[in-house]
């Protein structure tokens, strides 16, 4: 579907010669920034539809179908494995790490989900601004081990 966000702002009335006039604009409500130095490809879950966003680049998204989950996923454009999946919405705002699976070898990325005027901007980058801290006194070392895109998260596991 076609979401837009709908913008309004007044204009001073010196430029407009004394007339009160309001300007109405549309913006998509979801845009895609890469942050990668790779191109990265999105879809929307359950659906065929892939969109190419060349690093540095940003492009609005429409959801491809409206009886599908409305959860993003992306994937290295090298046809690598899918992500888990990403809800974008205010329930999810903030960082999250993700997985990519290129050739066997897993690809750490980081996802930043954050509001903007009514819109929902999401952000991929390389790497990972997550951290783990044990405070247990019943585990001396904790392990973070990558869940697949194949499970369907791109969460980890901790094991002691």
């Amino acid at each position: 579907g076609l979401n837009v966000v709908l913008h309004a702002e007044h204009l001073a009335a010196l430029p407009t010669f004394g007339a009160h006039c309001t300007v109405i604009s549309a913006s998509p409500e979801l845009l895609l920034f890469n942050r990668s130095p790779e191109t990265l490809c999105f879809r929307q879950v359950d659906t065929t539809s892939v969109l190419a966003v060349a690093p540095g680049e940003a492009m609005p998204f429409w959801w491809a179908d409206v009886n599908a989950p409305f959860a993003i996923q992306f994937r290295l454009e090298t046809e690598a494995e899918f992500s888990g999946h990403v809800v974008p919405g205010n329930e999810t705002l903030g960082v999250v790490p993700m997985t990519l699976v290129e050739q066997g070898e897993m690809k750490l990325m980081t996802v930043e989900i954050s509001p903007d005027r009514g819109m929902a901007s999401v952000i991929v980058r390389e790497g990972s601004q997550c951290c783990l801290q044990n405070a247990s006194s019943l585990c001396v070392a904790v392990t973070a081990v990558p869940i697949g895109p194949g499970e369907g998260s791109g969460a980890y596991a901790l094991r002691c």
